[in-house]
């Protein structure tokens, strides 16, 4: 139980034995809601450490792709209202050192200097999940193929092995060998179920913007359980059940479908609470902008309902 101090702006924090007021939101609360430093309780919960933690880090992201990227996605020129979509994409893998995660601690110069050092682009979750994967692009055609659908699934193994047989596009990958065959076709089987399924049950788009589709950005497409409680599995174990059950259990699971860049923003709980405080008052078009993204977003996710008969 937490108590609110009457009295915020006196200089001596309240702290007993067993209670200890926190130096940010003044409610008075157990000494096991504050971290140790150095054998003595934190001036700051732990509630609020991590807020601040949260808020200084979108800032300190904020600071760099102002600086270094204009405020924008490299491919699709998404702005600073999708924050916690925005990644750094390295244009050489090998150069790689360390991930955001590492780097965001640091202080900003040296950031910078890393970013340059290992020249880092910024995207979008959706551009980077285009951006990195493997062997999509190579075989979007039968990927998106129109003979395949729901209604000649059987046939998958057979329109696929013959498209990579027959097309000299792809006889370099019939002479790596049958296991390399077999391990192409897996893949390969995965991205059509995929775009099967989201054609069927979402009207082939990202149920929160309505701009992403499968002809565009198929990888950036994920699925999202509106009621978390529920979920049981992940794509990566479902996408080797047969499609017809995929259907059953996304509709079972309540599972709709967003692209990254949505999924991003529905999950990232800190940067919908504390826009203003990231922003603050001299990008009050940015936080209209984010507001409404979100306002969209939450209304789309909540009138979404599957179809009655597929």
């Amino acid at each position: 139980m937490t108590i609110k101090n009457k009295n915020p702006r006196r200089n001596k924090l309240y702290n007993d034995r067993e209670r200890k007021e926190c130096g940010k939101c003044h409610e008075i609360k157990s000494h096991e809601y504050f971290r140790k430093r150095q054998d003595r309780l934190r001036s700051i919960c732990e509630d609020c450490r991590q807020k601040m933690y949260a808020i200084n880090n979108f800032k300190k992201q904020i600071k760099i792709i102002t600086l270094l990227f204009d405020k924008r996605c490299h491919n699709c020129h998404s702005g600073l209202q999708i924050l916690p979509a925005m990644e750094f994409h390295h244009l050489n893998p090998c150069s790689k050192k360390y991930s955001w995660r590492e780097l965001r601690g640091r202080n900003i110069d040296e950031i910078i200097r890393i970013i340059k050092n290992e020249n880092l682009q910024v995207l979008c979750r959706n551009c980077h999940s285009c951006a990195e994967i493997t062997n999509y692009d190579k075989f979007k055609e039968i990927i998106l193929s129109e003979k395949l659908s729901i209604n000649n699934v059987g046939e998958i193994d057979a329109i696929v092995y013959e498209e990579i047989k027959s097309n000299i596009k792809y006889r370099s990958e019939c002479l790596k060998g049958a296991q390399h065959r077999a391990r192409i076709n897996y893949r390969i089987k995965k991205w059509i179920k995929k775009r099967i399924i989201i054609e069927i049950l979402y009207n082939g788009a990202c149920i929160g913007c309505r701009n992403i589709r499968i002809n565009d950005k198929l990888p950036a497409l994920d699925f999202h359980h509106r009621n978390p409680k529920i979920k049981e599995f992940k794509w990566e174990k479902l996408s080797k059940f047969p499609i017809n059950n995929i259907i059953t259990i996304l509709k079972n699971e309540d599972c709709i479908c967003l692209c990254k860049n949505c999924h991003s923003l529905i999950h990232s709980i800190n940067f919908e609470q504390f826009i203003d405080e990231i922003f603050e008052k001299d990008n009050a078009l940015v936080i209209e902008l984010v507001e409404e993204s979100y306002l969209k977003l939450k209304e789309n996710i909540n009138n979404f309902s599957f179809k009655e008969k597929l």
